[in-house]
């Protein structure tokens, strides 16, 4: 508890660092139109009724129905997270988590990938988002269902394993600025990975972007996990925090104060597990545009040519 009160004020600092760095990346993006989808949120009034919602939803013709995708989303994400709740309780944990949670991560990405997408992350989903392959429509939901499929999965773990709900939290002693920086550093590099081996035109098709995902979140636990908590993902930081307000632990009696205490202390992580991820998947998405501007010069050449053929 003391880490908390020693670095409280690098909280905002690094959180209004995060901010302008996000909105500098976004800027910078919708000057130079990086981001194909730009100009449709900001001409495109978004529904605001929920019979508006719904009946855009129903007449999306032609789309996968919604509900195999936002369930795919959910059951996805509960594995990810139940892996994990259960992972860092074995022994050895430091060697065996990291293994079991890409692995994991991998077989759901297989599992959902042509249904969903296999975001499983709201930074993903972001980042998706931003790079103009998911609608808002559908991100929005995408998100929420990613953070239901955590905070049942954080029950789930506690009844099967039969303790206290596990919370990430930064390793004792590290600064909140660096456990922040190292969340969006590496959600960064999986969201890069993520937008190059499964939405890219010049890797469509292929059979590795489960290993190449999975492999990511591997390499970022080992080595950055004892940081920051190695979450790199809004759902999976959040999620069991979330569950743990909801378990009314916050509100125990005084016996039970040392829980409440902690039930406190990890609500000031929550922020931790937001700005770094989201920060991460908004850099990454610009990146990815940057790399690859020969799409977006294809974009804008075959967007001309249709604006140029006379009406009928």
């Amino acid at each position: 508890m003391n880490r908390n009160v020693n670095h409280g004020r690098a909280q905002v600092p690094v959180f209004s660092l995060l901010f302008y760095v996000s909105e500098f990346a976004l800027r910078l993006a919708r000057k130079m139109k990086l981001f194909p989808a730009w100009r449709d949120w900001c001409v495109s009034p978004l529904p605001h009724l929920p019979s508006q919602i719904i009946s855009s939803y129903l007449s999306r013709k032609g789309d996968r129905p919604v509900v195999g995708k936002y369930l795919t989303e959910f059951i996805g994400t509960f594995f990810l997270v139940l892996t994990i709740a259960l992972a860092v309780r074995l022994e050895n944990a430091a060697v065996v988590a990291p293994i079991a949670i890409g692995s994991v991560l991998m077989l759901m990405v297989y599992m959902g990938g042509h249904i969903s997408g296999a975001h499983y992350n709201p930074a993903v989903t972001l980042g998706v988002l931003l790079r103009g392959k998911c609608s808002l429509l559908d991100a929005l939901p995408y998100m929420l269902c990613q953070f239901l499929g955590a905070v049942v999965a954080t029950f789930c773990a506690g009844w099967l394993a039969g303790g206290d709900l596990l919370l990430p939290a930064p390793s004792d002693g590290v600064p909140l600025a660096n456990a922040v920086v190292n969340e969006a550093i590496f959600t960064f590099a999986l969201v890069l990975v993520v937008l190059n081996v499964a939405t890219s035109p010049k890797t469509e098709g292929n059979s590795y972007y489960g290993l190449a995902i999975g492999f990511t979140i591997l390499v970022a636990a080992f080595v950055g996990g004892g940081i920051s908590g190695g979450a790199y993902n809004p759902a999976v930081g959040c999620g069991p925090i979330l569950a743990n307000m909801l378990s009314g632990v916050a509100d125990s009696t005084p016996v039970d104060a040392e829980k409440a205490k902690v039930a406190v202390g990890s609500f000031s992580h929550f922020w931790i597990y937001l700005a770094g991820p989201f920060a991460g998947a908004v850099v990454a998405a610009l990146v990815y545009h940057l790399q690859h501007l020969s799409e977006l010069k294809l974009s804008k050449k075959s967007e001309s040519d249709s604006q140029a053929l006379p009406s009928s």
